[in-house]
C-alpha cells in the first residue's frame, strides 16, 4: 500500500507541474481551440481526483 502511495503522489506532483507550466502556455496563445481547453478540463478533473484518492488513502498508510 505504501509503494501505491508514493506513486500515487509522485503522479500529483507531476501531474501538478505539468498544470502550471501548461496553463498559461494555453491561455497565452492565441490559438483558443476547444482541444487545449478539454485537455485543461481534464488535467484538473485528474487532479482533483488524485487529491481525494491520496485523502482516501493516507489514514490506510499511516
Amino acid at each position: 500500500m505504501s509503494v501505491l502511495f508514493q506513486l500515487l503522489i509522485a503522479a500529483f506532483v507531476a501531474l501538478s507541474f505539468a498544470l502550471v507550466i501548461g496553463v498559461p502556455v494555453v491561455f497565452s496563445t492565441d490559438d483558443g481551440s476547444g482541444d487545449a481547453n478539454k485537455l485543461l478540463w481534464g488535467g484538473a478533473f485528474a487532479w482533483i481526483a488524485i487529491v481525494l484518492v491520496a485523502g482516501i488513502l493516507s489514514p490506510l498508510v499511516v
